[in-house]
């Protein structure tokens, strides 16, 4: 079944006039702007239209377009790039490592679980902050340290096996003392 278009949302996305024409300048998406347009066009109340797009004009946050979709994260540098853009940024390295101490504590201190879940939270902003101060893409750096840990994890399964043990039956200690084994062992092998 193919759709014939409405000749007037056409009509309506073709030609903006009084307040639609100021659209252009808003920074909106081409794709939404024309939306906006055409429904401006078409009588739609300009009020409702700001209900709908709350970032028209010079209202519009820093934030907006960063995707909620984003992976935290992810999300979490856009928006502390986005902020560090309007000067809400620390002036030195200290800044960031003190907030990053401070959520520390905090986090050590929240008494329930949700307090738990909020302090972790902006332990790990937080912890983005100091990556990006330092000038290092936080998710790569994540991604590094994933690859890392599991490589060393692995390490550790084998060496287990490889002395006839079970790993899932040792102690944190000795668990541990294999992982300082695959540590040694990877520093002998570095360049």
């Amino acid at each position: 079944m193919s759709r014939t278009p409405r000749p007037d949302l056409a009509a309506g996305l073709a030609a903006p006039a009084g307040p639609a024409a100021d659209l252009g300048r808003t920074g909106l998406a081409p794709a939404f702007a024309a939306l906006v347009v055409g429904a401006l066009a078409m009588g739609l109340s300009p009020v409702l239209v700001r209900l709908v797009s709350p970032e028209v004009g010079p209202f519009a946050s820093a934030f907006w377009r960063v995707a909620l979709a984003l992976p935290a994260l992810l999300r979490a540098e856009k928006l502390q790039k986005r902020a560090a853009r309007q000067g809400f940024d620390w002036t030195d390295l200290e800044g960031p490592m003190d907030k990053l101490r401070e959520e520390m504590d905090e986090l050590a201190a929240a008494g329930t679980e949700q307090d738990r879940i909020e302090e972790a939270g902006d332990l790990l902003f937080a912890a983005v902050n100091v990556a990006r101060a330092y000038g290092v893409a936080p998710e790569d750096a994540l991604r590094a340290a994933n690859r890392k840990f599991e490589r060393r994890f692995r390490g550790m399964e084998e060496l287990a096996r490889a002395r006839g043990v079970d790993f899932a039956g040792l102690t944190i200690d000795q668990q541990e003392a294999l992982w300082t084994d695959v540590k040694a062992s990877e520093a002998n092998k570095a360049p």
